[in-house]
């Protein structure tokens, strides 16, 4: 590609992909942890969640696919 149009167009299409993904993993996983595996590595990452929530949600309840995309970031408290 070599249509400095087309590569913003895309770019543009998948950060929206991955807020998307991002917003469908904290309304399934909330502000818990992902678990650990014995070996250290997490089960998932976040986006992994996020696109297997956003994938079955389109597929069979598009209503919370639509309300992952419509709501607030949630705010993640800090240790002090």
């Amino acid at each position: 590609m070599t249509a400095p149009d087309k590569i913003d167009t895309l770019t543009a299409i998948v950060a929206m992909a991955v807020t998307w993904a991002y917003r469908c993993a904290t309304q399934t996983m909330g502000m818990k942890a992902i678990k650990r595996k014995t070996h250290g590595r997490r089960e998932k990452s976040w986006f992994r969640i996020g696109l297997d929530a956003l994938r079955a949600w389109i597929a069979f309840a598009p209503e919370n696919a639509l309300r992952a995309w419509q709501s607030e970031f949630p705010k993640r408290i800090k240790n002090l």
